[in-house]
């Protein structure tokens, strides 16, 4: 089979065969195949491409961790963790196969302590929210609350807009150390999964009208539910 697809154009194209083996392109596997994309893998590493390095002298001289990616327009943009001390900053590019630019200002000033990044899009009313870890300095330093930031611009956050979606006074079996949040949409609304010392539990979430309120349903890892409001 030979198929010609135009310059800028996409196309989906359907091949008879017994499994994804069969299937070649110039004589190569697909999974060799630069641009084949499957969730599935297999995953390939591409060692000549470094994304970004630490940069002696900014906000992420000392680590720069990637994040969530979000594409905007023609541009996908990393919303990296940083630090010392702790903050967001977004590396950007036009071309997935080649380096990042980093942004020279974090988007959260680095006082506010937090790490790691998942964003939700509330379409609803075309909010951005942007998931963190808090990290707390009490007696050492560990993820003390899952934070929430919002924006209508994905590219200019405030850090007066912020909420605690979850911390120890609010989960019902860990008290002191959780964080690591990813957030998916279930159903009307969003869930966040996050992390513990002893498990990795969902808990579905909304906001009140005023986005300043949060009502946040936690689970066990013995499945005991406990309705939390913040």
């Amino acid at each position: 089979m030979e198929v010609t697809i135009p310059a800028n154009t996409t196309a989906t194209v359907n091949v008879p065969a017994k499994d994804a083996a069969a299937v070649t392109e110039g004589g190569n596997t697909l999974e060799k195949v630069k641009g084949v994309k499957s969730l599935a893998g297999p995953w390939i590493k591409q060692p000549d491409l470094i994304p970004f390095l630490t940069k002696p002298e900014t906000y992420y001289k000392d680590t720069a961790s990637p994040g969530h990616v979000i594409k905007q327009g023609d541009e996908y943009l990393m919303f990296l963790s940083a630090s010392m001390p702790r903050s967001l900053g977004i590396a950007r590019t036009n071309d997935r196969n080649a380096p990042r630019a980093i942004d020279p200002q974090p988007i959260i000033p680095p006082e506010e302590q937090i790490e790691n990044s998942s964003l939700y899009l509330e379409p609803s009313n075309k909010t951005w929210f942007l998931f963190t870890n808090h990290i707390g300095l009490d007696g050492g330093e560990y993820t003390d609350a899952v934070w929430v930031y919002w924006s209508k611009d994905l590219n200019k956050w405030d850090a007066m807009n912020k909420a605690v979606v979850l911390d120890g006074k609010y989960c019902a079996w860990s008290r002191k150390c959780l964080g690591m949040p990813s957030v998916v949409r279930v159903g009307k609304r969003p869930a966040t999964f996050y992390d513990a010392p002893v498990a990795i539990v969902p808990a579905t979430w909304h906001a009140r009208s005023d986005w300043r309120g949060w009502s946040c349903r936690c689970r066990r890892p013995n499945n005991d539910h406990r309705r939390t409001t913040r």
